[in-house]
């Protein structure tokens, strides 16, 4: 069965979103442009009513200034009043012709020809029949000041509507304002709101996922299943984790199972190598050929052991045998085995006070090992390497030094990343680059540090720190 509604993906909401902030701010322009038009125009007409109400009453005083001298006139026969009473009515005539450009609503059309009529009707009985008597042309006179009066109130009452609606209207815009600011903040945050839902959260949480995966736990699997394009995101995520998993699983096989094949052969012809050596070879020059093959049999296996141990690091299953070591001794014995096999370089072993540890022997005499073969690679025939262990507050301190060639600030991190080499000793120096790789694996788990750094003078120095075994802790495990 179709779905009725669609499905809200993330696209479409972000659509509606922000279309609908579209509307909220274009119905406010609108209603801005409108309210500001109207106001104008309410503006214009308070203007034009005001302006006919001022005329109106200088109308009202040009008449009664008319009757005035009338009266005067009359009473005096003096013709310079007759001459004013001439100028009111010609001013009169200009107000209300004037009047015409400012008379807005039919009502005022009406009631301003009503007013021209009377004051024609009054220059004609005031000028052209003096007979008339004075009663008679005071109640036209009359008639026209209350129609003069009658229109000023219809002004009056204009001006006071148009403020009226001005206001209410100045009050609608604002209430209608905050309305469309109130919608757009509050659309504003429940998008937001929405958006970090289905958007920020969901990103930061396949992050640390990620994150997780490439650092080695190849099991983690995004746990978001959202029905829009972020759930194909972490589908397709879990599809790619799941595909490199199987991949990782295949090479790991693969990799342990050619480590298996290779170690096998190689325990037995190094065994049988020392036999012929101890028993059978009396030449010196045989002997000088068994010495070789011993030796690379050991640096394969070696290189063996480095590899098995970075894939159990890999997936989080290297695990250690410890026992209670001095590392005194420990170095002594690598020293003398050293010192059998390697005639190139001279070997020297310094001690200073009894380190005690629990550690994993075996793996720590291949890291030290691999340190001292190290040493001998990248530094020239005939100098020195030496090997000191001391106790520094609580740890065991390890050092390793030779005269070679140095190692530049920025290459000492690098060298114990897998398959990091100096680029200098690239081709000139054989080996995998797993082996300070291994070494550092080790030592962490062990609690410790590995760290290399330039000498004073030439070469540079290897440093492992180890945690110690107090005397004091040995005494109450006894106990």
């Amino acid at each position: 069965m179709k779905q009725l509604i669609p499905k809200i993906t993330i696209k479409r909401f972000i659509l509606l979103w922000i279309s609908t902030l579209l509307f909220c701010f274009l119905f406010l322009a609108l209603s801005l442009i409108w309210s500001t038009n109207t106001l104008q125009s309410m503006s214009s007409r308070i203007f034009m009513d005001s302006k006919a109400l001022e005329l109106s009453r200088q109308l009202e005083t040009a008449i009664l200034a008319e009757r005035r001298e009338e009266l005067l006139w009359k009473a005096t026969q003096d013709e310079q009043h007759l001459e004013e009473r001439d100028r009111k009515f010609s001013e009169s005539e200009v107000i209300v012709k004037d009047l015409n450009s400012y008379t807005t609503s039919q009502e005022e059309i009406l009631l301003l020809s009503q007013v021209k009529n009377r004051l024609d009707n009054l220059k004609i009985v005031t000028e052209e029949e003096p007979s008339i008597p004075i009663e008679k042309i005071s109640v036209l006179a009359d008639s026209l000041l209350i129609d003069i009066r009658d229109y000023s109130k219809i002004n009056q009452k204009q001006i006071e509507e148009t403020m009226i609606a001005s206001k209410n209207l100045n009050a609608f815009v604002d209430r209608l304002t905050l309305i469309l600011i109130l919608s757009v903040a509050l659309i504003g945050i429940t998008g937001s709101i929405t958006l970090v839902n289905k958007i920020i959260r969901p990103i930061v949480a396949l992050k640390h996922t990620a994150e997780r995966f490439g650092k080695g736990d190849l099991q983690i699997r995004s746990t978001l299943h959202p029905d829009d394009e972020f759930g194909m995101l972490c589908k397709t995520f879990n599809d790619m984790a799941e595909n490199i998993s199987v991949l990782e699983k295949y090479r790991f096989n693969f990799f342990a199972s050619v480590a298996h094949d290779l170690k096998n052969p190689l325990i037995i012809v190094g065994g049988a190598a020392r036999r012929i050596q101890k028993k059978i070879v009396d030449s010196p020059e045989q002997s000088k050929w068994l010495n070789c093959i011993i030796e690379q049999i050991a640096d394969l296996e070696n290189l063996i052991n480095d590899l098995m141990d970075s894939l159990q690091l890999e997936i989080g299953k290297l695990t250690l045998n410890t026992t209670d070591l001095e590392l005194s001794t420990l170095l002594h014995s690598l020293q003398h085995i050293h010192d059998e096999t390697i005639a190139s370089h001279r070997i020297v072993f310094k001690k200073e006070g009894e380190c005690l540890i629990n550690g994993d022997e075996k793996r720590l005499r291949r890291v030290i090992s691999n340190l001292i073969s190290n040493a001998v690679k990248y530094s020239p025939t005939g100098s020195t390497i030496s090997i000191q262990v001391k106790r520094i507050e609580n740890n065991a301190v390890i050092t390793v030094s030779d005269e070679g060639y140095g190692i530049s600030l920025n290459d000492t991190t690098k060298l114990f990343q897998p398959f990091e080499r100096l680029d200098p000793t690239r081709g000139l120096v054989l080996g995998t680059g797993l082996g300070l790789f291994s070494a550092k694996a080790i030592i962490e788990v062990h609690g410790g540090t590995i760290n290399i750094y330039n000498n004073v003078e030439k070469g540079s120095t290897v440093e492992i720190n180890l945690p110690i075994i107090n005397h004091e802790d040995k005494e109450e495990v006894g106990v």
